[in-house]
């Protein structure tokens, strides 16, 4: 009994699943998936902070960064309780 087999997209024959490419036809195995995890690997998450923009003024921009700052704050204090009871319970 064979193991890891995938069926091919493009030909609709079984081939190995560990190979890149089909044996019989060449095509890619799981293009579209691989398409996929390769577009999330290049997302990097934005922390959720309130957005400054340009049309902000000066007195807006100012408050708004006293606020990005205790929201910094506050995700560290988070973390760090997080981790001293993750610490402590294992």
């Amino acid at each position: 009994m064979r193991f890891h087999q995938k069926k091919c997209e493009h030909c609709g024959s079984w081939t190995d699943g560990k190979l890149h490419n089909c044996a019989f036809c060449g095509g890619i195995l799981d293009e579209e998936y691989k398409k996929e995890n390769e577009t999330r690997k290049l997302k990097i998450p934005e922390p959720p902070l309130i957005k400054i923009y340009e049309e902000d003024g000066v007195i807006l921009v100012a408050l708004k960064r006293i606020v990005q700052f205790h929201q910094l704050l506050f995700y560290w204090i988070v973390s760090i309780v997080i981790y001293f009871i993750t610490w402590v319970v294992f």
